[in-house]
């Protein structure tokens, strides 16, 4: 199997002082994160999802699985 196109688990993690950072990122990360399950810690993850459901509903895609931990 290619690596490139293999389904990946990515950690999203961020500092309080760095989550706009992380959002924007996200946004500009978007439609090659759409392909891959996302874990995210809990305020990231409703961040990083919120930021994704917006991304893919203008690429007319699926967001990805996001795993949120408490």
């Amino acid at each position: 199997m290619d690596l490139k196109k293999r389904k990946k688990v990515i950690a999203i993690v961020a500092h309080d002082n760095r989550k706009a950072d992380m959002v924007e990122w996200v946004g500009y990360n978007s439609k090659e994160l759409a392909s891959h399950q996302l874990v995210c810690t809990g305020t990231t993850g409703r961040l990083v999802e919120e930021e994704m459901v917006k991304r893919c509903k203008i690429h007319d895609e699926m967001p990805p699985e996001i795993t949120r931990l408490f």
